[in-house]
């Protein structure tokens, strides 16, 4: 995750955002989205994205 965020940040918040917003049953709002991710396993993948929150 950090070697993506450091050489492709606006591709990879744009797929991340896609897949948020794909998410139907239920919608997932941004802290939301965060939450599932963290509960799934990927704390430091969230710790990463919380610092561009507003752009998911």
């Amino acid at each position: 995750m950090s070697m993506l965020m450091s050489s492709s940040k606006e591709k990879l918040l744009k797929v991340v955002k896609r897949h948020r917003t794909s998410l139907r049953k239920p919608p997932l709002d941004r802290e939301e989205y965060l939450e599932v991710l963290k509960a799934t396993g990927l704390e430091k993948t969230v710790e990463k994205l919380e610092a561009h929150q507003d752009r998911l």
